[in-house]
């Protein structure tokens, strides 16, 4: 299993060292959860990171208008080829229910 990262500069490190990032938050996403994740995609396009946001759950229609929600996938799976994943709004891998984290 690979290293966590200690601090803050080694977590900036990883993101521009990963070719694919996976994006994700906990089921059933509120309001925090799709902005988190959305301002997150945001910055690693602007870092240059290959990002992919995948959610549980599918968007509530109340945040379906935010900028570049339409990027947001619906998965039970995270899908496989990431270097990196980042879970935002969330304690632990058990409550993103997202398949395909586990390393």
């Amino acid at each position: 299993m690979p290293a966590i990262p200690a601090t803050c500069d080694d977590v900036i490190r990883s993101i521009r060292q990963a070719k694919r990032v996976v994006i994700t938050a906990h089921a059933r996403p509120d309001g925090d959860a799709v902005g988190s994740v959305l301002a997150a995609k945001m910055l690693l396009d602007q870092m240059g990171a290959h990002a992919e946001i995948v959610l549980s759950d599918p968007v509530p229609h109340i945040y379906r208008s935010l900028p570049c929600s339409a990027q947001i996938h619906h998965r039970s799976h995270a899908g496989s080829g990431y270097d990196t994943a980042i879970l935002l709004e969330c304690d632990s891998l058990e409550r993103a229910r997202l398949a395909g984290l586990e390393n």
